[in-house]
């Protein structure tokens, strides 16, 4: 399946529209990954659920809700995808250091540490952890991408869109992929345009 990318990239073309909401809510990338990787107490959420509830919030308590809200919906979102074989992954296995697929049937059992390319769970540990990205997910995500600044600009022209999308994507982007996608988004064929006055 497609290139490999390392775990901590995976968010962001997997998980694009909600990826960049979390940045927005946590103020940076790498914030946003350290959001990933938590895993609030139960306790903890319940109390803050709690006083949200009873409207004795603090500000801060909203907003980590919201943080924490989103981020659990990600790493469900982003185990679904590896379950359903959208996208695989590879990684060492911690003790006998051998490189191995995760299987679709473990990821739901898994936990990810993205900042550190890590996943464990199940007796399963596994270290460098690469996602294989097919080319429809990365055209999903430009496809999100697209539309999400289509609503913000209408107007904003594809060589403006190119570029954004070259800097937001990085090595993930694609000429191919993205050209698919614009056409989608804004109903227009790849290539020129037609003369229509001769």
């Amino acid at each position: 399946m497609g290139e490999l990318i390392n775990l901590r990239d995976a968010p962001a073309l997997c998980l694009n529209t909600d990826w960049t909401v979390l940045i927005e809510l946590t103020g940076s990338a790498d914030e946003a990954l350290k959001a990933l990787d938590a895993q609030d107490p139960p306790v903890n959420v319940y109390y803050r659920r709690k006083l949200i509830d009873e409207g004795r919030a603090r500000p801060e308590d909203k907003k980590s809700e919201d943080i924490y809200s989103l981020a659990e919906k990600m790493r469900e979102d982003f185990r679904s995808l590896g379950a359903s074989g959208n996208i695989t992954g590879h990684g060492f296995l911690a003790l006998s250091g051998e490189e191995k697929k995760i299987p679709p049937a473990l990821w739901r059992e898994l936990t990810f540490r993205y900042s550190e390319n890590m996943a464990e769970g199940n007796g399963w540990n596994y270290t460098q952890v690469t996602i294989g990205v097919g080319s429809n997910v990365r055209l999903q995500a430009l496809v999100a991408f697209l539309r999400e600044r289509h609503s913000l600009n209408p107007d904003e022209g594809k060589k403006s869109l190119t570029t954004q999308a070259r800097v937001h994507f990085g090595q993930q982007f694609s000429v191919r992929d993205f050209d698919n996608a614009y056409g989608q988004v804004y109903n227009r064929a790849r290539g020129r345009p037609r003369l229509t006055n001769k």
